[in-house]
């Protein structure tokens, strides 16, 4: 069963500061969620119930964390970011 993927505001605008190469690697790997959004890692903690996807361009990690909802068949990307750093400003946009 296909997914949607969906970003949240949030995350629309990490993405639109990104290049348009890290966009292009992004959506691509964001796309492949579609199919299987469950082939993934899942954080830990108090993020416990939700997962990320890594990417990586040119040597320089980066990190998608979103949430599944079954019922719907829909992830929601909430946060994207460079891997430097990544899980203090999630913290802090979590707050």
């Amino acid at each position: 069963m296909t997914y949607q993927v969906y970003l949240s505001k949030k995350a629309k605008k990490q993405y639109k500061n990104f290049d348009q190469h890290i966009q292009k690697k992004i959506k691509h790997n964001l796309q492949q969620l579609e199919e299987n959004p469950h082939k993934c890692f899942t954080l830990t903690g108090k993020y416990a119930d939700l997962r990320y996807i890594k990417i990586t361009h040119k040597g320089v990690d980066y990190r998608a964390v979103y949430d599944i909802s079954e019922d719907e068949k829909v992830v929601l990307v909430i946060f994207l970011g460079n891997r430097e750093n990544f899980y203090k400003e999630l913290r802090r946009y979590s707050r």
